[in-house]
């Protein structure tokens, strides 16, 4: 099942291909900073840093209609103060592996070949 949305995408491009192909660009260009960021929250029980980085790539998903991953990534911000990296790193796995699937996506649609850093 496809993540994109494609009616979510096309009112977010209004249909624009360049727009849809630099924000791809943007995307995986950031990614490996926020996920850094999420990761080390974990590692180091950083809630803030955590929900911060979440709130980044909820915002960023949201660009492609990418609702699945967006309800996760929103869940991870909200359960990140109460809970500790043992539960919540299954949660952050689960949506870079989507992510994976997502850069996939955006790949076929834009004809990009884009591939993010390796974790």
């Amino acid at each position: 099942m496809p993540l994109i949305d494609p009616i979510q995408l096309d009112q977010m491009t209004a249909g624009d291909d360049e727009l849809l192909a630099d924000l791809s660009v943007m995307f995986v260009k950031l990614l490996p900073e926020i996920e850094s960021r999420v990761r080390l929250g974990l590692i180091n029980g950083d809630a803030g840093s955590i929900k911060s980085a979440a709130h980044q790539l909820k915002s960023r998903v949201s660009y492609f209609g990418a609702t699945t991953v967006r309800n996760r990534v929103q869940y991870l911000e909200s359960m990140a103060v109460n809970n500790t990296p043992e539960y919540l790193s299954p949660i952050a796995d689960a949506i870079f592996d989507d992510i994976d699937r997502l850069i996939v996506e955006l790949s076929v649609l834009t004809g990009l070949a884009l591939e993010r850093d390796a974790k």
